[in-house]
């Protein structure tokens, strides 16, 4: 019997039905993306592995600089208030979506926190860096620590500055249906996706944006019967999604992730029908923006960055409108108008 079993274990090895160490070692690097680690063999050395690309950096006083700069992502102060801190008794989605992650808080002079694996944020110190970090690393073997890949801040930088010299192209999603539809997963990378829908039916068509914990992102669409129109969505983190569609006819949605935007700079006019986003190039300093709308229903202009974050709300009415805002424009760049309207519209740029 005991030769039998040998045998089948052979044949097993053989065949590559047992998973190997390097598919251990990958799955290993994979479950623990974003923790911190204590080296409990070494001293206490500390490393982070970073979501990325899955490969671990040692945390010091020395390499702390560089490896903020490399891996911390820039939040706002609103987006950063809706995450709880660790002492809160409250979650959010946004936290949920960024756990393991280091946040740089662009609006506060560069203060850096990190999200834990229960969504809460801490603020990272210069006085309380290793022991904070000890405090929430997660204790692991010399073993084990060797089957996750050593990164290299250098390394990683050469790469990124490489990426970012090039024109980045991304292909357009096409996703179709012809009733209501949960579609299958996607990625979208981070920053700026636009949505260009059509529906040909009768009744509603509603379309919203889940991430991979089913939490809603978004929402794109809410009209009734035959629709055509684009909606700008800013993502806060590249990852797997998917669009929860509500439709009683023929549905089609093309995800453009546009970079490297162009458009034309002001002053112009700029007119359309119904949903639409725009592009257009301003310098920084005082822009004014003269809008109109013949429609019966809402009428709502966002300004948003290249990334599609939102600068500023322009107007938010119903019906029929003719107004005026001014905006103070915080860098020359290109900029984009997410406009939900049911009717006509224009909009005047000086």
């Amino acid at each position: 019997m005991k030769k039998v079993f040998i045998s089948l274990l052979s044949i097993i090895l053989i065949l590559g039905l047992l998973p190997t160490n390097s598919a251990n070692a990958q799955s290993l690097a994979n479950r623990l993306k974003g923790k911190l680690l204590l080296q409990v063999e070494q001293g206490g050395r500390i490393w982070y592995v970073n979501p990325e690309d899955s490969k671990r950096y040692e945390v010091t006083f020395a390499n702390a600089l560089p490896l903020f700069e490399n891996f911390a992502l820039g939040i706002s102060n609103n987006d950063l208030d809706k995450i709880p801190l660790h002492n809160d008794n409250w979650t959010s989605s946004i936290g949920n979506r960024l756990k393991g992650k280091l946040l740089l808080q662009v609006e506060q002079g560069g203060r850096i926190w990190y999200i834990d694996f229960n969504s809460k944020r801490w603020e990272v110190t210069w006085a309380n860096l290793m022991t904070l970090f000890e405090s929430l690393a997660l204790g692991i073997t010399d073993e084990d620590l060797n089957k996750i890949p050593t990164g290299d801040l250098n390394d990683h930088k050469e790469q990124e500055d490489k990426q970012g010299g090039e024109q980045q192209v991304i292909e357009d999603i096409i996703l179709t249906g012809s009733s209501v539809k949960a579609t299958n997963m996607f990625i979208l990378e981070k920053g700026l996706s636009i949505f260009n829908m059509t529906h040909s039916g009768n009744s509603n068509f509603i379309v919203y944006i889940l991430d991979s914990d089913g939490e809603t992102v978004d929402y794109i669409a809410n009209e009734i019967g035959v629709f055509e129109g684009k909606a700008a969505v800013e993502i806060e983190i590249k990852g797997n999604y998917l669009l929860n569609v509500t439709a009683d006819s023929n549905w089609e949605i093309n995800i453009e992730q546009p970079r490297n935007l162009a458009g034309t700079h002001t002053p112009l006019t700029i007119n359309g029908q119904g949903r639409d986003v725009k592009t257009f190039s301003v310098n920084k300093g005082l822009a004014i923006f003269n809008m109109t709308h013949n429609g019966s229903s809402n009428f709502i202009i966002e300004l948003l960055n290249s990334e599609g974050s939102v600068e500023d709300y322009l107007v938010n009415e119903i019906g029929i409108f003719e107004g005026s805002t001014a905006v103070n424009i915080p860098e020359t760049g290109v900029y984009l108008l997410n406009i939900n309207a049911d009717g006509g519209w224009e909009v005047s740029i000086e």
